[in-house]
């Protein structure tokens, strides 16, 4: 008998700490305001953001950025050579982590996102509407990325959008004089 009561004692604490962990847990998620993904090319531009130095072999990066309240982030970024044929990485790629306050600003009309760290030049990300992000270079000009892959990051857990949302920002007007072609790839 005491040796069952011992075994109900025990299995009631693991219960315990386990419900107590998971609940830490959730709290630590509930600080999240956004996370956002992407798989964008390895060029020379994304090279100079994230410090990524020249002598590493690196054809594509994978983001995972998450906004937390009340202005910090955390950037997980991996990059490396990828495997022909798949979504991976080859062996080799490398897996950094950066972390520190974001802001958000107007310029023109729509909403910048900068994400500023120690020791690394800022990151800016034009807000596209709620699900959308997409990388700034220098200029605060969109990235452009190839047929292969894109600078835009997307929501993890996307928002419903009302049916005027999906450009939730004002789109400036522009007039074109000469065609233009475009290439891209669908899942």
């Amino acid at each position: 008998m005491g040796n069952v009561k011992q075994f109900f004692s025990f299995s009631l604490f693991t219960i315990s700490l386990t419900i107590n962990s998971c609940s830490q847990v959730t709290n630590n998620n509930s600080a999240a305001l956004a996370s956002f993904e992407a798989t964008t090319p390895c060029d020379d531009v994304s090279r100079s953001l994230l410090h990524i130095p020249s002598t590493d072999k690196c054809t594509m990066m994978k983001w995972a950025l998450t906004l937390l309240t009340p202005t910090t982030y955390e950037l997980i970024y991996t990059y490396g050579m990828d495997t022909a044929g798949t979504r991976g990485f080859s062996e080799g790629a490398i897996t950094k982590k950066q972390s520190g306050k974001w802001t958000k600003s107007k310029y023109k009309t729509t909403e910048i996102y900068t994400l500023t760290a120690d020791n690394v030049p800022s990151l800016s990300f034009r807000k596209l509407n709620e699900n959308v992000r997409h990388l700034l270079d220098t200029n605060k000009n969109l990235m452009v990325g190839n047929g292969a892959w894109s600078y835009t990051l997307n929501r993890i857990n996307p928002v419903k959008l009302s049916s005027n949302g999906t450009n939730s920002q004002k789109v400036e007007e522009t007039f074109f004089t000469d065609s233009m072609v475009f290439e891209g790839r669908l899942p």
